[in-house]
C-alpha cells in the first residue's frame, strides 16, 4: 500500500525517538499534540539505541 517502506519506517523511527506512555485516558479527536522533548534527549536516545546495537 505504501510507495516503497522508507517514508513509513522513518515516521515510526520518530516516534520512537521519544515515546510518550498512555496516559489510560480517552484518545482526543484530533490527537493532542505531543510535548517536545527535552534538550539533548533525542541525541541521548540515539547514543544509546546506538551502543545497544553495538552490544
Amino acid at each position: 500500500p505504501h510507495d516503497g517502506y522508507q517514508q513509513s519506517w522513518n515516521f515510526i523511527q520518530k516516534w520512537l525517538e521519544f515515546p510518550q506512555p498512555w496516559s489510560g485516558q480517552p484518545q482526543t479527536d484530533p490527537p493532542t499534540p505531543r510535548p517536545r522533548p527535552a534538550e539533548g534527549a533525542t541525541e541521548a536516545v540515539a547514543e544509546a539505541h546506538r551502543r545497544h546495537r553495538e552490544g
